[in-house]
């Protein structure tokens, strides 16, 4: 490790490879190394800047023996721009160690030097984690017969373009709190099957599909995740999605793998990629994650979601995969394109898609002609440039009416259901904002005939009153009420030209049938247009997060200085979720 992290070969006492490594371990400080020594270690850690903490809980204890688990067994890991993925004691907030892949050891030395520049990113995105509980008691017991397992999967946003997979089980029992990571492997975007993976800032989503192994129909959790990030877009004075035909660019695909080994099962993406299923108009990168959906409810997700940075969202109809042959794979699964709301045209439509939507199954006899169908909603915003005041940005909720698996007709059999083929409904083709009501400065009313028969509604921000507000999370759904929040960056001053820029953040809630107000956000008792909004502070906010307690779900919003709480989002359901009966007989 020495030699990588180090150029020269020496590692004597007070060699610049020495100051390194113990920089890394957290014993002396880059400000001063030769004079600022910790005797007692501790790791140094670098900026968090979009990785959450995850939290692991590997076993539960009756301390009292009073048949109530009081105590857990919890670990917490996160990653650091230095390329590092942390492991902490629950209990104690002391680290226990880190993890670094070899990718990351040649930027220690600018960390080291801690010079003006370019911020380094290392693992930037929030690890995806898999919990294998064989028997659900809920606690991993990694010894046969259970062979329990723990595993995180790490991207790296703008870090570079791999995906790393750590078994997080080894060690850990009911006697023992060890954990020693063990690497079980790395893909490596921009070469081989994954020759259309960017920057990989779509974080992995774990889903449960059927796979046929050529003597039977497996289900099998899968790691599904978009192409990621085209660095092409961070120049947007100079990107194009014409260029090249549209066909070459970094991170416009769909990729689905094997957990165990990260070996590829599926791959999407456009015309010249080479994928198994390639489709036309997939020319965009695709940078948020992928949301999955088990549309029957037999414990198979059978569709999935997610846009694109050309403003259009893709649905894609998951039949079993054949994988019995071993190289390619066969499979009927079908892509759709849902809707296409940007006009690479016209600079304020530029709209693009970076967070993953939030799909709601609803029954609607109120607001719309057919009773079934699926709510899309995600909302419009330019992440890598959040001080961008050019495009005119929207929250969006599309119907979509097909609402069960594999609906989607492909009557020219070649995987890619156009507009032609009869998806989606409504127009014929892919949504437009022609096809939506703008429910800016009303709300759906169900008695208009144009309300229900329209393919779903949208807020423009900008007709709203607020320039340049964009929508930078995800949008969380709880009992029929969608929440998120925005950024609006402030103009550059006139007579302070260099002065900071702060913006403000705003959190928003619509009841998803009628578009109007669900939430009282100003706590006046009653609930107005105006509650639609609440105003939070400067800076760019979080997304909310659902705290679930014994008062209901209360949302909650990183802030700058802290948090925020919007309030009630939901009640607690207080029936019974399911039951059975068994007879003897």
């Amino acid at each position: 490790m020495r030699s990588a992290i180090c150029p020269t070969p020496s590692t004597s006492v007070g060699s610049e490879c020495e100051k390194r490594m113990l920089f890394l371990l957290g014993k002396i400080s880059s400000s001063n190394p030769d004079t600022d020594i910790n005797a007692n270690q501790r790791w140094s850690v670098n900026d968090v800047l979009h990785s959450s903490p995850v939290v692991l809980t590997y076993n539960g204890f009756d301390t009292n023996n009073d048949n109530n688990i009081d105590s857990f067994l919890d670990k917490v890991i996160y990653g650091t721009n230095d390329g590092a993925l942390h492991m902490v004691n629950g209990e104690t907030g002391v680290e226990e160690w880190r993890f670094m892949p070899s990718d990351f050891w040649g930027q220690q030395q600018g960390i080291f030097a801690n010079g003006e520049g370019n911020h380094l990113y290392g693992l930037d995105v929030t690890p995806t984690v898999q919990v294998i509980d064989t028997d659900n008691d809920g606690v991993i017991e990694t010894s046969a017969p259970n062979n329990d397992k723990i595993r995180a999967f790490v991207s790296s946003r703008r870090g570079n373009s791999n995906i790393y997979a750590l078994d997080l089980s080894t060690d850990i029992s009911l006697t023992t709190d060890t954990v020693v990571p063990r690497f079980m492997w790395r893909i490596e975007g921009g070469v081989g099957d994954f020759s259309r993976l960017g920057q990989t800032w779509s974080q992995p989503t774990i889903a449960t599909i059927a796979l046929n192994t050529g003597t039977t129909i497996e289900n099998r959790e899968v790691l599904i995740f978009g192409g990621g990030y085209d660095t092409a877009l961070d120049n947007p004075a100079t990107y194009s999605p014409s260029d090249n035909g549209g066909n070459d660019f970094m991170g416009n695909a769909i990729y689905i793998v094997d957990p165990e080994d990260g070996s590829l099962l599926l791959s999407i993406s456009g015309s010249g990629s080479g994928a198994d299923i390639t489709v036309p108009d997939m020319h965009y990168s695709i940078p948020a994650a992928v949301r999955s959906l088990d549309s029957d409810g037999d414990g198979v997700d059978d569709r999935l979601y997610v846009g694109d940075t050309g403003g259009q969202v893709w649905r894609v109809d998951l039949a079993p995969l054949d994988i019995s042959s071993g190289s390619s794979v066969v499979t009927t699964s079908a892509v759709g394109k849902l809707a296409n709301i940007s006009v690479d045209s016209i600079p304020a439509k530029q709209r693009r898609f970076f967070e993953a939507p939030s799909v709601i199954q609803v029954r609607d006899t109120q607001f719309s002609d057919e009773a079934n169908y699926d709510y899309v909603l995600m909302g419009t915003g330019y992440r890598p440039h959040p001080l961008n005041r050019e495009v005119e940005d929207r929250f969006y909720a599309f119907r979509d009416f097909q609402t069960g698996a594999n609906e989607m007709r492909d009557d020219n059999d070649d995987n890619f259901s156009d507009g032609t083929e009869g998806y989606p409904q409504v127009s014929g083709n892919a949504f437009t904002d022609a096809d939506l009501v703008n429910v800016t400065t009303t709300v759906l009313d169900g008695s208009d005939a144009t309300h229900r028969a329209a393919a779903g509604w949208f807020y423009d921000f900008t007709q709203a009153g607020t320039v340049a507000e964009k929508v930078l999370s995800s949008a969380v759904t709880t009992g029929g009420v969608v929440t998120f929040t925005t950024f609006a960056p402030e103009a550059a001053s006139s007579t302070d030209p260099c002065g900071a820029s702060l913006g403000l953040g705003t959190a928003y809630n619509f009841d998803i049938l009628s578009a109007g107000a669900a939430l009282d956000f100003d706590g006046d008792g009653s609930i107005t247009p105006n509650d639609r909004t609440f105003e939070l502070t400067s800076g760019i906010p979080s997304g909310v997060v659902p705290v679930f307690t014994t008062e209901g779900v209360i949302g909650i919003v990183g802030v700058e200085g802290g948090s925020k709480q919007l309030g009630k989002l939901a009640d607690l359901p207080s029936e019974r979720g399911y039951w059975f009966e068994e007879s003897e007989f």
